[in-house]
């Protein structure tokens, strides 16, 4: 971290000792966030300004992005993409730095809760899908639904839902028994439900029903 009034020379010792790409930079105490500086500003106002003795952070660095503690990954992983943020300062329930969070960090914990839900998917070009044949995938439903909003080409509602499965059981209205098939058709897409245990859908085969749907083939196809 660096302190606001942080002089040129310091803030390149640091920068030189903790090779970080950004650095939270505070007021007063830690609890005090102001702003999030990169490391390209300061090589930027190297090479337009001569003079480092007028160099501040106040006027090169970016406003913080915060989130709570006990916010879900996968929603402020979303809110971070809308706007186009990489490093977001964590708060605790005080509204005190707890820490800091990157996307980076959220794709490695959601990858992670996937896997863990069924090791058959190789991580690949995504972990979650498999292309069976022509317009057929089969998705695991534990996937997250925006993760999936690309690939179908689909968009879903608004509501705070976390996984395709959840998505699918609010559809439905009821939880499926373990020895039911349902299946849906939501917008151009049908989701046929393969599998189901402990209460949760777990696989599912999408079928799109649309020509032009191109961004799924830039993946590799997988054998069913």
């Amino acid at each position: 971290m660096l302190e606001v009034d942080t002089p040129y020379e310091e803030v390149m010792d640091v920068i030189i000792n903790n090779p970080y790409n950004r650095y939270p930079v505070f007021e007063e105490d830690i609890d005090q966030i102001v702003g999030i500086i990169h490391v390209k500003d300061v090589l930027s106002y190297l090479h337009k300004h001569n003079d480092t003795t007028k160099f501040q952070l106040r006027n090169i660095m970016h406003n913080p992005f915060f989130i709570l503690e006990s916010q879900r990954v996968d929603l402020a992983f979303k809110d971070m993409q809308k706007e186009q943020i990489a490093l977001a300062i964590v708060l605790d329930e005080y509204g005190g730095t707890e820490g800091l969070i990157t996307t980076e960090d959220m794709v490695k914990e959601m990858v992670t809760d996937v896997l863990q839900e069924d090791d058959s998917y190789v991580l690949n070009k995504p972990s979650f899908i498999q292309q069976l044949a022509g317009n057929r995938y089969r998705i695991h439903a534990h996937s997250p639904l925006y993760e999936l909003e690309g690939i179908l080409g689909i968009t879903f509602p608004e509501e705070n839902f976390n996984t395709l499965s959840d998505f699918l059981i609010d559809q439905l209205g009821y939880i499926p028994a373990n020895h039911e098939k349902p299946n849906l058709l939501y917008k151009n897409v049908q989701f046929e439900v393969t599998e189901i245990s402990s209460q949760q859908i777990h696989s599912v085969i999408a079928t799109i029903y649309e020509e032009g749907v191109t961004f799924i083939d830039q993946f590799h196809k997988q054998p069913s």
